[in-house]
């Protein structure tokens, strides 16, 4: 359907005063993970590579859900990377090992005042958009290709020199 969505979250965790939406990695080493970088470098003792930013991710699972299941506080997107060694370098506070995401969890909870949310209510809000069809992840796996595709022509284009 061309007016389709989807969106793949790991993890909702639904409390009396936040939403998070958590993307969890598993990686090891060192990660520099800049908010805004398209992706990420890793170190560690079996060489360097990259991944995808995975906060990115993140925000736009929390931005779509929030906007299609119209709930009544913005969700905090969360990445959790299980790993060994695990550091991260650069990165904004919500991107963290993932042994220390229930701290970060609780520094949010602990945070400025919210609403008291009804989590069985939060819950029946996002259920209609929870799916575990093979068929719809098929075409969300190649939705997210196209526009990956799509990113790389664009970068490609953007460092020409013309």
């Amino acid at each position: 359907m061309s007016n389709e969505f989807s969106v793949e979250a790991d993890h909702i965790v639904i409390t009396e005063r936040n939403i998070f939406v958590i993307e969890t990695k598993c990686k090891s080493g060192t990660i520099s993970a800049g908010a805004d970088s398209p992706r990420w470098k890793v170190s560690s003792h079996h060489g360097d590579g990259e991944m995808q930013n995975a906060l990115k991710h993140a925000k736009n699972a929390a931005r779509v859900l929030n906007r299609e299941a119209n709930l009544p506080c913005e969700i905090i997107p969360l990445v959790a990377i299980k790993g060994s060694e695990v550091q991260i370098l650069d990165g904004p506070s919500n991107v963290s090992a993932a042994e220390n995401i229930i701290a970060i969890m609780r520094a949010f909870e602990q945070s400025k005042p919210h609403p008291k949310l009804d989590p069985t209510a939060i819950q029946a809000l996002l259920q209609p958009y929870i799916s575990n069809d093979q068929t719809a992840m098929e075409r969300h796996i190649e939705r997210a290709q196209a526009a990956r595709k799509r990113a790389e022509q664009a970068e490609i284009v953007a460092a020409a020199s013309i």
